[in-house]
């Protein structure tokens, strides 16, 4: 919820008797609010609009355009009975209130209120805006501005995914993952015989990317010719999460374990050891040597990868754990996903390729870890944290 500019999550547990527990919310954790009032103010008039390759049908006739995060929206005015705000992945539907609605802000501690930071400020508003706020009339002077040719035009809502299914099924899909240490070694050679087939699409995620990437230096994997390999945020020059580890496991630093146990736990197992950062202290020479032939294996066979510079992500549950993975472990840059920095995630590929739309082949986001799994869905104003889109078009 939202109350005086601060925003605040409130969960509950069933049979909790009515208790609760609350907290503010950092605005680095949050979708754009703060851009809302700024996106209406910039909404530009047009004469009409298409999704697709569908017009968008306004009976007033007063249509918009803006931009909110880095996504594009349509807006039209339904007058005094709201409006409607148009994108290829959503509608939403405004009504007006007869009266204003009471939200009360919850009880915090005065330490936890210390924390909290106003996210949202007040701004003037446009002549616009305030009409599509309150159903005033749209003012006259944009109308006489309005240019005939004017068109808004908004991505479609699917990459055609559903067209593609038939072939799609046609072919076996390889997920491969970071699992537990038991079967780091053994999983990658376990599978490479399906890699190895026909029609066969490999989506990997964090270690298991490396570990494709060993497999295939090391000959213990090959491809097919018409193999797709799609990576998600592989730790292909390590990960300083491995470093930091092994750095509070030894009493150098001190023991964080909410931090560590995003990594491993003490004593350091097999894998983590692995993961220890290229060419840094716990890095040893034969190491070095086998990141590079990982590397170069990467380069050569892999078809899209998923990277992040921005550990905020998508509002989750996880969010937070991943938050303090990026702040408090040394990374070596602060463009990292909470485990993996992009530097680490595009070695052995040209960064120039990386973009930040959904329709880039190689997707630079601003994703956690776990949002790279898929596992929190897409953002609805952001072009760079749609995950899920990513991969239905690369379909």
């Amino acid at each position: 919820m939202l109350v005086n500019g601060i925003a605040y999550s409130v969960t509950s547990a069933l049979g909790n008797g009515g208790n609760f527990t609350a907290q503010c919310i950092q605005s680095n954790l949050l979708p754009p609010l703060s851009d809302i009032i700024s996106a209406l103010n910039n909404a530009t008039m047009v004469s009409s609009a298409i999704a697709g390759n569908e017009p968008i049908n306004c009976a007033s006739g007063n249509l918009f355009k803006t931009t909110l995060g880095d996504s594009k929206f349509v807006i039209c005015s339904l007058g005094s009975t709201g409006f409607v705000v148009h994108n290829c992945d959503l509608d939403i539907v405004v009504d007006y209130l007869d009266s204003p609605v009471t939200i009360t802000a919850p009880k915090l501690s005065d330490d936890e209120a210390l924390t909290c930071e106003t996210v949202v400020s007040p701004l003037s508003v446009s002549e616009t805006t305030l009409a599509l706020l309150t159903g005033q009339p749209i003012p006259s002077s944009k109308q006489r501005n309005l240019q005939a040719t004017s068109t808004a035009t908004l991505a479609p809502s699917s990459c055609g995914f559903k067209l593609l299914w038939r072939s799609f099924q046609k072919r076996t899909v390889l997920l491969l993952r970071a699992l537990c240490p038991a079967e780091h070694r053994r999983q990658p050679v376990d599978r490479c015989y399906l890699a190895a087939k026909a029609d066969t699409i490999i989506v990997t995620h964090s270690m298991g990317g490396l570990m494709m990437a060993g497999a295939l230096a090391n000959g213990q994997c090959s491809f097919a010719s018409n193999t797709s390999w799609v990576s998600l945020s592989a730790p292909m020059g390590g990960s300083m999460g491995s470093d930091y580890v092994q750095n509070a496991c030894s009493g150098k630093n001190v023991f964080i374990q909410a931090i560590v146990n995003l990594i491993g736990q003490c004593p350091v197992n097999n894998s983590t050891l692995g993961l220890a950062y290229q060419d840094e202290n716990f890095s040893t020479s034969a190491l070095n040597a086998a990141f590079s032939a990982a590397q170069d294996a990467f380069r050569s066979n892999v078809h899209a990868a998923m990277c992040s510079d921005n550990f905020s992500g998508l509002f989750s549950f996880d969010q937070m754990k991943y938050f303090m993975g990026g702040t408090f472990v040394n990374h070596k840059s602060k463009q990292n996903d909470g485990i993996v920095e992009y530097l680490s995630c595009s070695k052995g590929l040209e960064m120039s390729t990386f973009g930040n739309s959904y329709n880039d082949t190689f997707y630079l986001t601003g994703l956690n870890h776990a949002d790279t799994a898929f596992l929190h869905g897409d953002s609805l104003f952001r072009d760079s944290h749609k995950p899920v889109k990513w991969f239905e078009c690369l379909l």
